[in-house]
């Protein structure tokens, strides 16, 4: 069976992402788990019952990255092998790919180990969902423009570029935010439900909204991929069966 229709999943997750954290933020801030003023992602679905959503919705959200990785990886496989690339592209793609299920992995663990529970194996899944998907979108950019003008746009390509500089200049945003509100006096035990008037509350927003900024570059860059995936045609696994 052949699959035209692939180019919908980037759209998909470019939705499914943003419709998680509305509903985690709008259930937590009504039960009074959070500022309204942009809280951490995580703690949005740090108490029940949000964390359940967040849980459930955010593993579902990882298996649809990792699709949408091996699809990206498949594509350029495909015009790695028909045409004349030098080995480095199938070299990158490889990695990139691996790069790309082990940040789909870091989401999965996000949504699973929340801080107040796991707090060192949450940071964990942090560090593979930002900063290894960091390294994964750099790759795919430097692909982006190996494979031009075979596959994708040049405004499409410098759009990628400029999305994967802003997420590694707001993913060390938020460490220097977060220690400088930490040496302001930034209280750890309430910083879920940190106000105006708490000491380091601005850096604390700064960090936060640095998170908020971080994903919706990573979001972004994922949808990017619409406009390529209109060219694929996937046919599904095939499986052979033995009598003996």
């Amino acid at each position: 069976m052949s699959f035209e229709l692939v180019h919908y999943l980037p759209i998909l997750i470019s939705v499914w992402f943003p419709i998680t954290f509305l509903i985690t933020y709008t259930i937590a801030v009504c039960d009074n788990h959070v500022s309204p003023l942009f809280p951490f992602i995580s703690d949005t679905g740090t108490f029940s019952p949000e964390s359940c959503i967040f849980g459930q919705m955010l593993n579902l959200g990882a298996m649809m990255m990792a699709a949408c990785c091996y699809l990206r990886y498949l594509q350029i496989q495909d015009l790695y092998e028909n045409n004349s690339f030098p080995d480095s592209l199938r070299k990158h793609n490889k990695l990139s790919f691996i790069l790309g299920l082990s940040s789909s992995i870091g989401i999965s663990i996000v949504g699973n180990f929340q801080e107040k529970n796991a707090l060192a194996v949450h940071f964990i899944g942090a560090f593979l969902a930002f900063g290894v998907g960091w390294v994964y979108f750099t790759i795919q950019t430097h692909m982006a423009f190996k494979i031009y003008p075979h596959l994708g746009t040049k405004g499409m390509n410098w759009f990628r570029l400029i999305l994967s500089v802003g997420v590694i200049i707001f993913f060390i945003l938020i460490f220097v935010f977060g220690t400088v509100a930490y040496l302001n006096g930034a209280p750890a035990e309430i910083l879920q439900k940190l106000d105006p008037g708490d000491p380091g509350w601005l850096w604390h927003f700064m960090c936060t909204l640095s998170e908020w900024i971080l994903t919706l570059c990573e979001i972004l860059f994922l949808a990017s991929f619409t406009h390529d995936f209109k060219r694929i045609s996937f046919t599904g696994p095939s499986i052979s069966y033995k009598l003996k």
